[in-house]
């Protein structure tokens, strides 16, 4: 993030979303507040020490999309 864009993203973490899909995103899970798994995370869920705050109802892209809908939804409702 910093090196992309210039930004410092422990200073935005509120503003981010992290996805994740498979045991090896765990490790992120608790350093976002908006932590998102897609529904295949469930299959790992009891070898996990980390979940993720929200899991999607659907797996693979599609919750990947159901994520990118819902926080475009959200922006249009904050959007005056």
């Amino acid at each position: 993030v910093r090196t992309l864009w210039g930004r410092e993203l422990a200073a935005e973490l509120e503003r981010w979303v992290f996805v994740g899909d498979s045991g090896n995103d765990q490790v992120m899970f608790p350093h976002f507040p908006h932590s998102v798994g897609v529904a295949n995370i469930r299959r790992f869920a009891d070898r996990l020490q980390h979940l993720p705050t929200y899991i999607t109802p659907s797996e693979r892209g599609h919750g990947f999309t159901e994520v990118a809908q819902a926080i475009l939804q959200a922006r249009r409702a904050h959007t005056p």
